[in-house]
C-alpha cells in the first residue's frame, strides 16, 4: 500500500523470461549445415516478439526448432511452407525496351519467434522474400553532361551545311551553333522485391496420446474440486468460530445483546457458547464435513434468535413511531383544507376523519406506554410492522374522506340557473312616448269641456260675419 503521507516513486511489474530461446535449423548451400542463433536472451521482459532471417532457400519446406538454450530437445518445431524461389520479373518501362532478369537470387526467409504474455514460446509467423536484379535499358540524350564532361559539343561547317537546306534550294549560311546529336542508349540495374506469408505449423516435441490426455484432466478437475472442498470447509469452520466469539461479546454488559436477553436466556446461550468452542477444537471437529459446521453454527443462531429479534424490532421502532406521527399531521391538514375542491366535504366527515387520528394518537401513546412496562428483554406487545400498518390505515380512511366526488347538481336547479343568467343577460327596455304626455296630463288640470266647444265655434261665427 502506497503511503498517504509520503509521495513516492509508482511501482512498475514486468515478467521476465528466466532462460534463453534459441532457433536452429538446417541451412542450404556449400556452407550449410545446422545453424542457431540466440533469438531471447536470458531476464527478456515478455510478451516480446522477435524477427529473425534465417538465410535464403530454395527448397518449398523449411524447418525451424525453438529450444531453451543449452537444452538437446526442442520445445516446438515449426514447418514452414511456400517458400518459392526467385522468377522472372518483367516489366516494360515506358520509353525503353523489354527489362530481363539477371543474377536471380534464392528466397530469403525471416521467422517472428514470439513469447506471449503466459510465457509461451511459439513461431507467431514467416514471410518468404524474393529479390532479383534486372536490367532495363534506357535512351539518354547526348546532350545531357555525363560522367566528367561538362563542356557542349560544337559542329562543324560541314555537318551543317549536309543538314541544313534552305528552302529556296540556296546554299545556308555557316553559324557557330552546336547542333543536337542522336542520343544513345543506357543500361540501368534495378533490384525487385516480393514478399509473401507462409504457412507455419507447429507441433511440440512431446505428445502423448488423447486418452491419456483426458485422463490428465479429468485428474485436474478432481484436484481442483478437492482444493475447492478444502477451501469451503476452512471458510465454514472460520464462520462457526467467528460466531461464537462474536455472539460472546455481545451478551457481555456493553454488547448490542445484552439487555435484550433475559439472565436465564444468557445462561444458557453462553453454556452453548462455550461448549461449542470446545467442540471446534476437538478430533470431531477436525474429521467434520461442511455441512456439520453449518448446522452447528444454525443451532446457536435458532438460541439467539429472540434476542436479535427483540434488538432488531427496537432498532426499528422510532422510524415505525416517526411513520405515524407523519400520517397523523397529514390527515389533520388534509381535514382542515379549505380548498374550492373540498367545499363538498360535510363538517360530520371531517369530524368522522378527526375522530380517526384522535384514535391513532391514542392508541400510539397506550402502545409506548406498554411497550417501556414491558422491557428490553421481553418481547414488545406490538411490531415495527404493526405500527406501520397503523399509519396506513389512517392515511386511507382519511384519503377517502376527502377524495370524495362532488355531487352532481339536479335538473331544477340546472334550470333556475339558466333563467337567472337569461335575465341577467336580457337588455333594458326603452321608455315609450305616450308615457311623457300621461304625465303632463297628470301634472296640470283638466280643460273644461265648455272651453272646448267655443273653440271649435269661434271659425263659424268669423263665417257668418264675413258672409
Amino acid at each position: 500500500m502506497l503511503s498517504p503521507m509520503f509521495r513516492v516513486a509508482d511501482l512498475e511489474v514486468r515478467d521476465v523470461i528466466t532462460h534463453g530461446i534459441t532457433a536452429s535449423w538446417v541451412q542450404e548451400g556449400p556452407q550449410g549445415g545446422r545453424t542457431s542463433v540466440e533469438v531471447i536472451a536470458p531476464g527478456s521482459v515478455y510478451p516480446r516478439s522477435v524477427e529473425v532471417t534465417l538465410g535464403r532457400f530454395e527448397a518449398p519446406t523449411v524447418e525451424v526448432e525453438l529450444s531453451v538454450t543449452g537444452a538437446s530437445a526442442p520445445l516446438v518445431t515449426a514447418v514452414l511452407s511456400g517458400v518459392t524461389a526467385a522468377e522472372e520479373l518483367k516489366e516494360t518501362v515506358e520509353g525503353s525496351s523489354d527489362v530481363a532478369v539477371s543474377m536471380a537470387k534464392p528466397s530469403k526467409v525471416k521467422v517472428t519467434v514470439r513469447v506471449d504474455e503466459n510465457g509461451i514460446v511459439s513461431v507467431y509467423g514467416a514471410n518468404c522474400v524474393r529479390q532479383a536484379t534486372v536490367t532495363e535499358t534506357i535512351v539518354v540524350p547526348a546532350d545531357i553532361p555525363m560522367d566528367g564532361d561538362s563542356s557542349p559539343v560544337l559542329a562543324t561547317e560541314s555537318e551543317v551545311a549536309a543538314d541544313d537546306v534552305a528552302m529556296d534550294g540556296s546554299t545556308p549560311t555557316t553559324s557557330s551553333a552546336p547542333s543536337t546529336p542522336a542520343a544513345a542508349p543506357t543500361t540501368v540495374y534495378k533490384i525487385k522485391t516480393r514478399q509473401n506469408k507462409l504457412s507455419v505449423s507447429a507441433r511440440c516435441a512431446v505428445s502423448r496420446p488423447v486418452a491419456e490426455v483426458d485422463a490428465l484432466c479429468a485428474e485436474e478437475a478432481r484436484m481442483a474440486a478437492a482444493d475447492r472442498a478444502d477451501v469451503e470447509l476452512t471458510e465454514a469452520r472460520n464462520a462457526l468460530e467467528a460466531y461464537v466469539y462474536g455472539t460472546r461479546d455481545e451478551l457481555e454488559s456493553w454488547g448490542r445483546l445484552h439487555r435484550f436477553c433475559s439472565p436465564t436466556e444468557r445462561e444458557v446461550l453462553g453454556a452453548a457458547l462455550t461448549a461449542m468452542e470446545d467442540w471446534c477444537y476437538s478430533e470431531e471437529a477436525d474429521e467434520a464435513t461442511k455441512a456439520r459446521f453449518d448446522a452447528q453454527q444454525a443451532s446457536l443462531k435458532a438460541l439467539a434468535a429472540p434476542a436479535e429479534a427483540r434488538a432488531a424490532e427496537a432498532a426499528g421502532r422510532d422510524a415505525a413511531w416517526s411513520s405515524l406521527v407523519a400520517a397523523v399531521t397529514a390527515a389533520r391538514e388534509s381535514l382542515a383544507s379549505t380548498d374550492a375542491k373540498h367545499a363538498h366535504i360535510t363538517a360530520e366527515e371531517r369530524a368522522r376523519g378527526e375522530e380517526a387520528a384522535t384514535a391513532a394518537e391514542a392508541w400510539m401513546a397506550a402502545q409506548k406506554a406498554a411497550i417501556d412496562a414491558s422491557g428490553d428483554h421481553m418481547n414488545a406487545p406490538i411490531s415495527c410492522g404493526d405500527i406501520r400498518a397503523k399509519a396506513t390505515s389512517l392515511s386511507v380512511t382519511v384519503a377517502g374522506i376527502m377524495s370524495k366526488p362532488a355531487p352532481k347538481p339536479s335538473k331544477k336547479s340546472k334550470k333556475a340557473k339558466k333563467e337567472a343568467a337569461a335575465t341577467a343577460d336580457a337588455p333594458t327596455e326603452a321608455p315609450t312616448e305616450a308615457a311623457p304626455e300621461s304625465a303632463a296630463a297628470e301634472a296640470s288640470p283638466e280643460t273644461p269641456a265648455v272651453d272646448a266647444d267655443a273653440d271649435a265655434a269661434a271659425p263659424v261665427a268669423d263665417d257668418d260675419e264675413d258672409m
